[in-house]
């Protein structure tokens, strides 16, 4: 049989790891409130985010349930998430949609074109575009440098055209037994 003393101990050591899994439920709520989502994620991405800022910001009585068996204040735990919910909406980059792909950008302050952007940091179209497209944060494809060793040899000028397959070029752009056939 176990003594008074032992059982409270051990009902203290359990009320505490209780505490700290309804504090680990507001901090994964809080992470989901205000985690940066990029419009390529799922809808459902979006949806829980939704839902993780409604919890805090509604009056639902499960709110206040899981604060008080965490141990915390409710309206401080509001207010606190409030204001980070806020600050990271108020930091996230937005891509608004038209059509099928994003085409205005508003990052920095700024609201521009993919081709606008591409433009002001210094980057092609091409290379900015395919950054979204594989789905870079728009700050890593906005503010990554390209890597000339990488470039394509096709886009130079002197890459262009018929490549010769032997000896002189003949000039019909054919193969040679093409060429002395005609």
């Amino acid at each position: 049989m176990t003594s008074p003393a032992t059982s409270r101990e051990s009902e203290t050591e359990q009320s505490a790891r209780d505490r700290a899994l309804w504090c680990a439920v507001i901090r994964q709520a809080l992470t989901d409130a205000t985690r940066t989502i990029a419009p390529s994620e799922p809808n459902r991405a979006h949806v829980e985010q939704r839902q993780a800022r409604t919890w805090f910001t509604g009056a639902g009585k499960d709110f206040r349930d899981v604060c008080y068996l965490a141990g915390m204040d409710p309206d401080a735990v509001r207010e606190r998430a409030v204001r980070l919910i806020e600050e990271a909406a108020s930091a996230e980059p937005v891509v608004v949609r038209k059509g099928r792909s994003a085409n205005i950008i508003e990052f920095e302050g700024k609201t521009l074109t993919r081709r606008q952007w591409a433009a002001e940091k210094g980057l092609t179209f091409e290379t900015l575009a395919s950054r979204l497209r594989n789905e870079w944060p728009i700050d890593a494809a906005l503010n990554t440098p390209t890597n000339p060793a990488r470039r394509r040899r096709h886009g130079r000028p002197e890459a262009r055209g018929v490549g010769r397959v032997s000896g002189v070029h003949a000039g019909t752009g054919a193969l040679p037994t093409a060429q002395m056939s005609a």
